[in-house]
């Protein structure tokens, strides 16, 4: 039961410890009243403070077996057996005081020990990134920062903020620290100027639910060779404007389907969420141009759940998630966004694994190629003789955000921003493909979107339609001032309240 014990040195006539003495649980059973007693393991060391006698040594400290302090300032006396044999156990006589501890301590004691941990990580950080000389900005609270007073609307209160600090401040987002610009001078100075030192992107915590997201171009290094030869499939294949000019009948037939869709809920007077009418005509012309395949035209109960499926996945990718700011919580995953797209991540690779198996065996018997989006991928992987690409980690610990909303309300630019006036850009040669930086609804730089292209023709042959075929009324006798035109957080801006119209006859 006692592993090690304390000697006395003749010579000296006093006691040293030969290591460590360990008191059986026995001993100690009347400090654990119902409980079992576990082994207390006392050492005597220079650091420790004590004092001998004849037959007897105190020590002011001890710690369990396992290593946890016992806490307290009396003096545990260790008394030596009359016989005095230096090889022979001591009993222990504890004092009343340590009669209290109990388990109950233990945890306070880790408690403790956590706190304390966490303010030294904040005061080192905080003094860490003071060095760095970054710009002004609010000073936040500790560990949370500036999130209780930026809340839901943060493109708007960066706004505000923006006034008082300028174009270039510095925001801490919980232990995140955030670069924010709000002015196109600004903007073009990162996107530019310097555009390959800011070409990094941090991955959400979201994101990192996928095991392979460094392997999207969106999320990978703008500097590593995977995302430098995706970006070149892009622009140089996928969509030059020989290739989104020869997609020009598909989008027609996709335009078609949309208004036999909308010409239904006209007959039936079903009122017609906008959004939602979008998405799946784009999804419809992606998977069509993709994998040569309508994916998603059917009505079928598969079709149904892969449109929910990847719905649910952009609404959590854009949900706020707390543990991107505070990282001592991405462990715990508090809000449930990393297990749910870890379940949905898997239910999405299942589908275009199966895509990709079939083409792949299409391929391999037959000499014909649809020549889509698919088979450039797969004639490039071939090329480089394996499916497996090298992968990156991305470790960014100062993000850059160029408030785009702020810039396209800024009054130096723009006449009466606030105001709904399309027609100031009919007679402006304002550029939105990332040359004039006070309107980059695509962003600009290296990592400007390389689908600007598609989307432009997209959105415009979508609107025109819609609004050229169909007249729209308001559901429940709403008139467009009782419309709620804020906005919602999510991978892009978008109406906090979706917009629900019903089609009615065209009146020319």
């Amino acid at each position: 039961m006692i592993s090690n014990v304390l000697t006395r040195v003749p010579s000296a006539g006093k006691f040293q410890p030969a290591a460590e003495v360990a008191a059986s649980t026995h001993a100690l059973r009347h400090c654990y009243t119902g409980k079992p007693s576990p082994t207390f393991r006392f050492t005597v060391s220079p650091i420790i403070q004590t004092r001998s006698t004849q037959n007897c040594i105190i020590a002011w400290s001890c710690r369990t077996e396992d290593g946890i302090p016992v806490l307290g300032s009396s003096p545990i006396r260790l008394f030596q057996r009359q016989d005095h044999h230096a090889s022979e156990p001591y009993r222990i006589e504890l004092p009343s005081s340590l009669q209290k501890y109990t388990r109950m301590d233990v945890s306070s004691f880790f408690l403790l020990c956590s706190l304390f941990t966490l303010c030294i990580y904040f005061i080192l950080s905080t003094v860490k990134i003071k060095k760095k000389r970054l710009p002004p900005g609010p000073t936040g609270l500790p560990v949370l920062g500036s999130l209780v007073t930026i809340g839901n609307r943060p493109h708007e209160s960066l706004s505000k903020l923006a006034k008082t600090y300028g174009p270039l401040m510095t925001v801490k987002f919980g232990m995140i620290k955030i670069v924010v610009v709000s002015s196109a001078e600004m903007a073009r100075e990162i996107f530019q100027k310097k555009d390959q030192a800011f070409s990094g992107r941090p991955a959400p915590e979201a994101v990192v639910a996928e095991k392979d997201y460094d392997m999207s171009m969106v999320w990978s290094s703008g500097q590593s060779p995977h995302w430098k030869k995706l970006r070149k499939i892009c622009n140089s294949q996928l969509f030059t404007t020989q290739r989104l000019d020869a997609s020009q009948e598909l989008r027609h037939m996709m335009m078609q389907k949309m208004i036999e869709q909308v010409d239904e809920a006209r007959l039936a007077r079903q009122p017609l969420h906008v959004g939602t009418l979008g998405f799946g005509t784009t999804l419809n012309f992606l998977s069509n141009t993709m994998f040569s395949s309508d994916m998603f035209e059917t009505k079928s109960d598969a079709t149904t759940e892969l449109k929910e499926l990847i719905g649910d996945l952009i609404e959590l990718v854009g949900k706020p998630n707390v543990a991107d700011y505070l990282p001592f919580l991405k462990p715990f995953d508090p809000q449930g966004i990393r297990r749910g797209l870890t379940l949905l991540y898997e239910r999405l690779r299942k589908v275009l694994d199966g895509v990709i198996e079939r083409r792949i065996k299409h391929r391999a018997c037959r000499s014909d190629r649809y020549g889509d989006f698919l088979d450039v991928l797969l004639d490039h992987t071939e090329e480089d003789g394996s499916l497996e690409l090298n992968y990156q980690n991305i470790s960014v610990l100062l993000m850059v955000f160029v408030n785009a909303w702020s810039i396209l309300r800024d009054p130096a630019y723009w006449d009466d921003p606030a105001s709904f006036k399309p027609d100031r850009f009919l007679n402006s040669d304002t550029d939105f493909r990332g040359k004039d930086f006070k309107y980059i609804p695509f962003g600009a730089g290296r990592r400007i979107c390389p689908g600007s292209s598609l989307a432009m023709r997209m959105v415009s042959l979508m609107l025109a339609n819609l609004v050229h075929n169909f007249d729209w009324e308001l559901p429940n006798g709403l008139k467009p001032e009782d419309l709620d035109m804020n906005d919602g957080l999510g991978m892009t801006l978008q109406k906090h309240e979706p917009l629900v119209v019903i089609p009615v006859d065209h009146v020319a």
